[in-house]
């Protein structure tokens, strides 16, 4: 429908433009016209574009007399309308469905058929027309025929001009020339349109007469054929219409309608011309036909062709050699004439033709019977003949014999088997070192490549003495068969192959001048597999040793050939170097086994060297394993010692406070001074812990990024007055880019215990430098590895005594110190290797007895941190927290109610859950009520860490508080920016902990 309506206007413009030329040349009342080219354009149109275009006639008609105002009443100008729609619809429809006519009007027949039906559709129209007007206008019998042979000669003009015109340059491909042919196209279309002037233009050349213009019409349909032809028409039917008008030229006779005429003139030329083009356009088709046919004649192959009816219609000369028949013997007879018969399992000849005729093409390999009844085999390839207008009128076969290809392929096939069974074989035996399994492959190996019945090899086995035995193996025939005959006696037929003189083939055994000559069979054995066909090749060593030799029989005679004997000679050779390797293994066999003997009487020798040895080892290391453990327990002891030492001593300060103030009355004075003893006490033991901690590594740092040299000089006030005024404190802290990222309290703390160390080892006298600066890397020392990139190095030293070589392993332990008792816990230095281990760094030391030493402290350096918002600094009496609700969340039941305890006495109301699910149970029953979470970290199941990220998950805007002594999680992972408080921890602390979480949630 999309390209429906496009075509019908485009129909419907030309038809209607046409049709107001076509009236306007109007002889008669407006109803007769010398030629009406819209009739050309609407049967080339509905046969283009199919019947559905005829409105576009008849409203094309109709509005072209209403346009130019026809004297005819409205009844008529329709009548007209219908009759002219339906005269182009009939030609188009006759000429589609009875004609069938190829549009590019290649053929005679094409031409005739066109032309009939536009002179039939012409005549219905005239007589229609001619109809209506004599009832509408009234004309009498002579100006009815008039109009009607006018009407009939215009439309029948613009049927032959216009209409394969239109057809012959409308349809796919019709204007695709080349260059050069449209340049032959334009000079004989202008030789033909000047030409044409000069004929019908009677005041230049009266001379010249109408049928000079045929040789240019003649080249146009011989060079170009319809197409041409038409061209060149329709600008020779113009011109001579043109010279009509004029009133003059060679188409004006006195006595002759000089309209009429010129019709008749056109009509004819046109026929003949268009006839012309379609005949030598036939010739052009038939010649490559004609060099076909000469091709299939002389071809090699069997070229035959057959008629709708299964009956031979033609017959080459290759069909001729190939299947022994003549041509006047096989043409006019069934393909059943070559069909191979119910003998041979192929397909009838005449079954494939039938497959061929309904369109199948078929490519199959069969056989046919030739002449003298042999069975050929053929390729045969069949497809359908075609006449004109691609109607099927027959079917062509073309065969080849191909005896020799299925011979030469069953040669390869055969080939290619023996290399496959050789390679095989070859392969097996390349691996195998078995004799038994390699001389039983070379017998069925050697049946199968040369064709035998049965086989056999008999071989020589020798023994380390030097004996043989001559064994055999059988393939294709039983043992059973041939154990009740012995082995072969050495007649003249097998003592050749025995002594190695080479091969014996015989296509007949039994009338061999050789055979029978020996008792006292005098040939087989009664009962023996029957032989005539024999093949023996002997099977030599690499020495020419004589290993054996390979036997093979067969009941018919003439089975073994020359290839079977070049194939057995290489199987005897493969088989030879496969025995000689089984032979050569054995020999190393043999030795490895001589050879293992000796090593195990060796072996047995030297037995009760390797047991003491081992017992030996053993002892040795037993009395590694007891000092490693003695060592351990050294260290536990010590550490354990150092331990209960100190804490001993801050006990018995809490516990000695504690019982002065349970006395009666103690002056406040006394117990004011009790309870800072007890404070300040319980301040060293959680300082102490911290350092185990440090040195362990789980102390929970906070870690932030500083200036190191910058915060040494700020902490160097203290150093000053720690080590006292007679040690003179250098310092060389100018580095520009000495940034960390650690905790600073501990660092301070690390600063202040190498100090101190330098300190004691200088006996309060000497110089402690403090020095800063960027570092790449940090060196490799006896006890570390090397550690890469860039770090801030710390360096202390002293001028002290310096550290002995067998104690400075050591100064890193817990609690080991070489100082006199009271003077020292052994704790400094460990906490100073716990927090650069912890903040991603490491420690070394350089030191000389009398020279002394030198601490480093290494740190990763990382990039200056931005400037941080100053905190508005509260004092400790800051404003009161406002009353909340707490869930205290803790598994040991003192240090949970004394928490309740605490917080209650700070005026907050709290509840104890004694672990996180607990917690979170109380939370999802009344989280609303709840104003912060304070949680233990290390609990069972859940620790405080999962359960404050939960809460944050679940509940974001409640607070959370950490509080820990020890944690391992914490100090590996983080606080994931929750508030901690360490224990043990005071009220101010306390306080503090809680203000900051509620100015954070603030």
């Amino acid at each position: 429908m999309k390209r429906l309506l496009p075509a019908g206007l485009l129909l419907f413009a030309c038809y209607w433009v046409l049709a107001v030329i076509g009236l306007q040349w109007a002889q008669v009342g407006g109803a007769g016209s010398a030629v009406w080219p819209a009739f050309g354009v609407s049967v080339a149109g509905l046969l283009l574009g199919g019947w559905r275009l005829w409105p576009a006639i008849f409203f094309g008609r109709l509005l072209a007399g209403l346009a130019l105002g026809t004297a005819q009443p409205l009844w008529a100008e329709i009548a007209i309308a219908a009759a002219n729609a339906g005269s182009d619809l009939a030609a188009a429809y006759v000429l589609q469905r009875f004609g069938r006519i190829d549009t590019a009007l290649s053929t005679r027949r094409d031409v005739l058929w066109l032309a009939a039906g536009v002179a039939c559709a012409s005549v219905l129209s005239a007589t229609l027309g001619t109809v209506v007007l004599t009832a509408s206008s009234g004309l009498d019998a002579a100006g009815a025929a008039s109009v009607w042979g006018g009407w009939w000669f215009g439309n029948l003009v613009a049927g032959l001009t216009i209409s394969p015109l239109i057809l012959a340059w409308a349809r796919p491909g019709g204007a695709a020339l080349s260059r050069r042919d449209w340049g032959h196209l334009a000079a004989c279309l202008f030789a033909t349109a000047a030409l044409s002037y000069l004929i019908f233009n009677p005041f230049i050349t009266p001379w010249l007469r109408s049928w000079h213009l045929f040789p240019v019409l003649i080249w146009a349909a011989l060079a170009f054929n319809v197409r041409g032809a038409a061209a060149a028409l329709l600008i020779g039917s113009a011109f001579a219409l043109w010279g009509v008008s004029l009133g003059a030229g060679p188409l004006i006779h006195a006595d002759v309608d000089a309209v009429l005429n010129t019709q008749q003139f056109v009509a004819l030329i046109s026929l003949t011309v268009l006839l012309l083009a379609a005949i030598s356009n036939e010739r052009r088709q038939v010649e490559p036909v004609a060099r076909l046919a000469a091709i299939a004649s002389s071809s090699p192959d069997a070229m035959i062709g057959a008629d709708l009816d299964g009956r031979i219609s033609s017959w080459n000369a290759g069909a001729e050699r190939l299947f022994g028949y003549s041509s006047d013997e096989a043409v006019g007879q069934p393909m059943t004439l070559l069909s191979p018969g119910d003998d041979a399992d192929a397909p009838d000849s005449r079954d494939m033709f039938q497959r061929i005729l309904a369109g199948e093409r078929v490519d199959v390999e069969t056989l046919c019977r030739a002449k003298d009844g042999e069975l050929v085999d053929i390729h045969f390839v069949g497809t359908q003949l075609r006449g004109t207008g691609d109607a099927v009128i027959g079917g062509l076969a073309v065969m080849r014999d191909i005896r020799a290809r299925r011979a030469a392929a069953a040669a390869l096939r055969e080939q290619s088997e023996t290399l496959e069974i050789l390679n095989r074989t070859g392969a097996s035996l390349a691996g195998e070192l078995d004799l038994d399994t390699i001389v039983q492959s070379v017998t069925d190996a050697g049946r199968e490549v040369s064709g035998a019945a049965f086989g056999a090899f008999f071989y020589n086995v020798y023994d380390r003495s030097g004996g043989s035995l001559l064994l055999y193996t059988l393939s294709g025939a039983q043992r059973s068969q041939f154990e009740a005959f012995g082995l072969p006696r050495a007649t003249q037929v097998f003592e050749p192959t025995f002594l190695g003189a080479g091969v014996l083939r015989s296509d007949d055994i039994t009338a061999d001048p050789r055979y029978g000559h020996h008792a006292p069979h005098y040939g087989m054995p009664k009962g023996h597999l029957p032989v005539r066909s024999y093949l023996a090749v002997p099977v030599f060593s690499r020495t020419g040793e004589v290993l054996g030799g390979l036997f093979f029989g067969h009941p018919e005679a003439g089975v073994f050939t020359e290839r079977s004997e070049r194939i057995m000679v290489g199987l005897a050779a493969q088989a030879a170097i496969a025995i000689d390797n089984s032979r050569l293994f054995k020999e190393a066999q043999e030795e490895i086994a001589d050879r293992k003997k000796a090593e195990s009487a060796l072996r047995e020798l030297n037995e009760t060297l390797e047991q003491r040895v081992e017992e030996r080892t053993v002892e040795l290391l037993s009395a590694q394993d007891q000092l490693r453990q003695a060592q351990k327990m050294e260290a536990i002891g010590q550490l354990t010692g150092g331990v209960a030492h100190d804490f001993n001593n801050l006990l018995t300060i809490i516990r000695s406070s504690v019982d002065l103030l349970r006395r009666g009355e103690v002056p406040e004075e006394r117990k004011r001074r009790y309870l800072d003893a007890i404070s300040d006490t319980a301040d060293r033991a959680a300082k102490l812990t911290a350092q185990l901690l440090a040195f362990a590594r789980r102390q929970a740092l906070k870690p932030q990024v500083f200036d190191a040299g910058e915060r040494v000089q700020i902490v160097c006030d203290m150093v000053r007055t720690v080590v006292g005024s007679r040690i003179d404190l250098q310092l060389d802290l100018k580095c520009a880019d000495c940034f960390v990222e650690a905790d600073i309290a501990q660092f301070e703390t690390a600063v202040i215990n190498m100090a101190v160390n330098a300190r004691d080892a200088m006996d309060g006298e000497g110089r402690l430098a403090i020095v800063a600066r960027a570092v790449e890397a940090v060196p490799e020392s006896r006890w570390s590895e090397g550690v890469g990139g860039p770090h801030v190095a710390l360096s202390i030293s002293d001028t002290g005594r310096g550290i002995p070589e067998d104690v400075l392993a050591h100064i890193f332990e817990p609690f080991f110190t070489t100082k006199e008792v009271g003077k020292g816990t052994g704790l400094g230095l460990s906490q100073v290797y716990g927090f650069a281990k912890q903040s991603g760094g490491d420690v070394r030391v350089e030191s000389e007895v009398g020279g002394g030493t030198t601490f480093t402290l290494y740190l990763p350096r990382v990039a200056a941190a931005g400037p941080q918002p100053r905190r508005a600094e509260r004092s400790e009496d800051g404003d009161p927290l406002a009353r909340s609700c707490i869930l205290v969340v803790e598994d040991n039941k003192d240090v949970g109610e004394f928490a309740t305890q605490l917080l209650s006495e700070l005026g907050h109301d709290t509840r104890l859950a004694t672990d996180a699910t607990a917690a979170l149970a109380m939370l999802e029953s009344g989280h609303e009520g709840f104003d912060l979470v304070f949680t233990d970290v290390v609990m069972p199941g859940m620790s405080g860490i999962d359960l404050g990220l939960e809460i944050r998950r679940r509940w974001p805007k409640l607070r959370v508080v950490l509080t820990s002594g020890y944690s391992h999680v914490l100090a590996q992972d983080g606080r994931h920016g929750f508030e901690l408080l360490h224990k043990p921890y005071s009220v101010d602390t306390l306080t503090r902990v809680l203000r900051a979480s509620a100015s954070a949630s603030a």
